[in-house]
């Protein structure tokens, strides 16, 4: 899969301050802030079947969620009563169910 570096994901780079890390696979992954909270964002590579999906029905195991889609971008914060701050884990987990969902058919 090819990386697709979208508008969406400038958007979110501007926002944050942080830049997306691009895996091997095209997967992009920003950690940052917006204001004080923590916030975590996914990107997809080009052709994945999620990409302009609603997160609900998406249920990567990551801190209380999906909170945010946009394009190719889902995320989820670290705002909430009973965050983990698993910063590590929630990446992993939600790269493994993005990636075994793979690339539209």
């Amino acid at each position: 899969m090819k990386t697709l570096k979208t508008k969406e994901m400038i958007k979110r780079e501007k926002t944050t301050g942080s830049k997306f890390i691009i895996d091997s696979d095209g997967y992009g992954i920003l950690k940052g802030y917006i204001f004080f909270l923590k916030v975590i964002y996914i990107s997809l590579p080009k052709g994945h079947q999620d990409i302009n999906k609603h997160y609900d029905g998406l249920n990567p195991n990551v801190n209380e969620g999906l909170t945010f889609f946009e394009g190719n971008i889902f995320g989820w914060d670290y705002g909430h009563s009973k965050t983990t701050n698993d910063y590590k884990g929630d990446i992993k987990r939600a790269l493994e169910f993005f990636k075994a969902r793979g690339k539209k058919i």
